[in-house]
């Protein structure tokens, strides 16, 4: 059982840090700036390529999170199965 209460906090651990960036990447984005220029419209663009590198590794952690927990869900389930017959 102590392995699952680890698991079930480095899952919220990574759910945490999720979030923070995701806070993090809101508060950046100036939705107000739309680009009055070809020049700002350039710096717009790259800034968005940049954040769409940045959400590779973010989309892996995120399916990542999805497996664990369907897997806590799955164990949870099997387990209150396995009370009801015991």
């Amino acid at each position: 059982m102590c392995v699952a209460v680890g698991s079930i906090e480095l899952f919220q651990k990574m759910c945490d840090e999720l979030k923070d960036w995701i806070g993090e990447k809101i508060n950046s984005i100036n939705l107000d700036d739309v680009g009055k220029d070809l020049a700002s419209v350039q710096v717009l663009q790259r800034k968005q390529q940049n954040l769409e590198q940045e959400l590779k590794p973010i989309e892996e952690k995120i399916n990542k999170m999805s497996m664990m927990a369907n897997a806590y869900v799955s164990r949870l389930l099997i387990s209150m199965l396995l009370s009801k017959f015991i």
